[in-house]
């Protein structure tokens, strides 16, 4: 059960007018560490594969609406990597280490926390799945937090077994992982409303399949950052291109960076997909184009984003009755909660009348 701090304050206003009340908003939890995600829920559990084999899911799941951030990197490397066992943390990412060993420090280069985090290989991003699994616990980096979950290691560069993805829990666990390849690309490539509702595949994560265009961030559809140093030639900020989601409606899975996917190629590789800020080419976002990769590489350009059996947002709807509400009047505010949560304190809550 973890414990979520409601911070909302009462406003008195005079007279006020409900016509419908249905908001949700994320609980933020007190502890440092915690960190809530956006994650698009993936339904839709028949469809078929694409025809280069892939994009079939027979459950539903919940995947990142953006890749990880170095903020949420950042986050976890001060839970877990105090004493940096497994070196999760690399001297060219955006997060800087301060202190000695045993008691390190994170912190996030100025602007870029809502940069996607790189130069993390598979086994960095698999800890951090098991992390995340675990319920973002705090502590040197062993079986209760980054060493057992989704992934079970048994050295540092050694996963001795992995989990199953179905619509069901383990260990009684919402399981947390980086997201398959089949995930990835349902998510990034399908579309239950193409060929009159039967669904179907765009060849471009943009709902597209026409090449996006290169440019610096855009509200513009069909856009995305790729072209190396002909376009922006850097990372962005997460969503920047906010005309150019997936069907789903998640951001940047063509472009900003390449995206480890947990699909095994052979006994060193997973499969990368999704084209980075560097590629000079569309192609490279093309469904068509997955790149086997070293598990163990730390590249510039390659990041990760998490799939999960639940939404990993706590947080709650809220609901009132339509009417009119004088001074004096109870107004009855019904909030329902996504997940099991103790509430801290007594709940506030902010009315504004405009």
């Amino acid at each position: 059960m973890r414990s979520k701090a409601i911070p909302i304050t009462f406003l008195t206003v005079k007279f006020l007018t409900i016509l419908n009340l249905s908001i949700f908003f994320a609980a933020q939890a007190y502890t440092q560490s915690s960190i809530n995600f956006d994650t698009v829920f993936i339904g839709n559990d028949e469809n078929e594969a694409d025809t280069t084999g892939y994009g079939a899911v027979s459950y539903d799941y919940y995947i990142g609406k953006y890749e990880v951030t170095n903020s949420e990197y950042a986050a976890f490397l001060n839970a877990v990597a105090a004493t940096d066992t497994y070196s999760l943390w690399h001297k060219s990412m955006s997060i800087e280490q301060t202190g000695l060993g045993g008691d390190y420090t994170y912190s996030v280069v100025d602007g870029k926390g809502e940069h996607p985090v790189v130069r993390v290989n598979f086994f960095d991003a698999a800890r951090f799945a098991n992390w995340l699994m675990n319920g973002q616990p705090t502590g040197s980096q062993d079986q209760t937090t980054t060493e057992s979950g989704f992934y079970t290691f048994s050295g540092a560069s050694t996963i001795s077994s992995q989990g199953t993805r179905s619509a069901n829990k383990i260990d009684d666990k919402n399981w947390v992982a980086i997201a398959s390849e089949d995930e990835w690309y349902k998510a990034a490539y399908y579309d239950r409303a193409l060929n009159s509702a039967a669904g179907g595949y765009y060849k471009y994560p943009t709902g597209s399949d026409t090449a996006p265009t290169k440019s610096a961030p855009t509200a513009d559809p069909n856009s995305a950052n790729y072209g190396g140093k002909q376009s922006f030639g850097a990372t962005t900020v997460v969503g920047s291109y906010s005309g150019s989601s997936s069907p789903y409606g998640t951001f940047d899975q063509g472009g900003n960076v390449q995206e480890w996917t947990d699909s095994i190629v052979d006994e060193s590789k997973r499969a990368v997909r999704g084209g980075g800020y560097n590629a000079s080419k569309g192609r490279a976002l093309l469904s068509t184009f997955r790149y086997p990769t070293n598990s163990d590489i730390k590249q510039l350009t390659i990041g990760f984003r998490i799939s999960s059996l639940s939404t990993m947002s706590v947080g709650a709807m809220l609901s009132a009755e339509s009417g009119s509400y004088g001074i004096g009047d109870s107004l009855l505010i019904k909030a329902t909660w996504n997940d099991t949560v103790e509430v801290t304190g007594t709940p506030k809550l902010k009315l504004s009348n405009g």
